[in-house]
């Protein structure tokens, strides 16, 4: 009964270690590593030379937007919609030919410059302001 009796203090002690430890180690992660890994990084909205918005963003935004280019399009329309609708394929080459959307990857820095967005007829008025531009 004694040798039992040992054998499960074992195992409710190793238990306790192993979801310890990995709750210690998955703190790590989301605190240290994923900070020094994708943290950092800042979405600045332009037009031409003057700023309109700088935002950082979160390590897990930056990671995701990442790994899918879908969720890049998805973010940068939810920032820029405040100011201009965007009238080209945010994830496009032509995009990125154009200047429009611009990675500075030794500064952290994703840069929209809306001086370079396509101009198009059927959306000159933006949603949130009743005046034509």
């Amino acid at each position: 009964m004694d040798i039992l009796q040992n054998i499960i203090q074992n195992l409710v002690y190793d238990l306790f270690k192993i979801t310890l430890s990995f709750i210690f180690a998955r703190y790590l992660y989301e605190t240290y590593f994923m900070k020094w890994l994708w943290g950092g990084w800042c979405i600045i909205l332009k037009e031409g030379e003057k700023t309109i918005t700088e935002r950082e963003m979160s390590p897990t935004t930056y990671k995701r937007i990442k790994e899918d280019d879908t969720e890049l399009s998805v973010y940068i329309k939810g920032v820029v919609s405040p100011f201009a609708w965007i009238n080209i394929d945010v994830v496009s080459d032509e995009a990125r030919q154009s200047k429009f959307l611009q990675w500075d990857q030794a500064n952290k820095l994703i840069i929209i410059d809306l001086s370079k967005n396509k101009d198009n007829q059927k959306t000159k008025t933006h949603p949130h302001n009743n005046t034509a531009e």
